[in-house]
């Protein structure tokens, strides 16, 4: 990978063909996330695909203490632009193990998402993170997959709506109040306790309704309405 090449840091495992970039539009051009930490955003040329490393590379505390703790960030949804706040809000997760070297299966590992926000000026430095949270779910037990890939914001409500597979065969919507979202980002960067996440649970499976349920640990597992 382009980041690691760079540094010096590349290792075996390394892939030549690279995935989990995340696109945003900023002023109207077309933008991609490559790496939290160190941060790294590549400016896109719609005609030609070209990618442009925005340098310099900068730095968060709070990231590089959740990737140290918990691991590489392993993809999310796409950014979305929050105007009341100035910043540009996103969902990642992680993967955490039951058991350090354990075989890959979803048996003995469990998704964990974290909100984050970053600047919304070049080079979009990452301002914090939230605790890892399992998502809302529809299931009999919080799922050890939950996959976000979309994000909406509803500025009539003040909302966030996020998109995500549970054990990649169930759709599932939430919503979360902005206020809370950014509160819980920017808690991780200024000490403060976040405020819970989770407004409404919409269930996707067969067109039946539900409530949720969350695991209860990190700034949004719990349920709510």
């Amino acid at each position: 990978p382009w980041l690691a090449r760079q540094f010096g840091a590349a290792r075996r495992d390394e892939r030549a063909r690279e995935k989990n970039w995340s696109p945003f539009v900023w002023q109207g051009g077309l933008y991609a996330e490559y790496s939290l930490e160190p941060r790294l955003v590549l400016s896109i040329n719609v005609d030609t695909g070209v990618g442009t490393p925005l340098l310099p590379l900068t730095t968060s505390g709070a990231m590089r203490t959740w990737l140290h703790k918990l691991g590489p960030v392993s993809g999310g949804t796409s950014a979305v632009y929050v105007p009341s706040h100035g910043v540009y809000i996103a969902l990642a997760h992680v993967k955490l193990w039951k058991k350090k070297g354990a075989i890959t299966s979803a048996s003995t590992m469990m998704y964990k998402h974290f909100w984050y926000g970053f600047e919304a000026r070049p080079p979009f430095r990452v301002l914090g993170a939230s605790t890892p949270f399992t998502l809302p779910t529809q299931l009999d037990a919080p799922p050890s997959i939950q996959f976000a890939t979309g994000l909406v914001l509803l500025s009539h409500s003040r909302e966030l709506v996020a998109s995500y597979g549970e054990m990649d065969c169930v759709a599932t919507l939430a919503t979360f109040p902005v206020e809370s979202v950014v509160q819980s980002v920017l808690a991780r960067k200024e000490g403060r306790a976040a405020m819970p996440l989770l407004s409404v649970l919409v269930l996707l499976r067969g067109g039946r309704g539900g409530r949720g349920r969350g695991d209860g640990d990190g700034d949004g597992a719990g349920g709510g309405d």
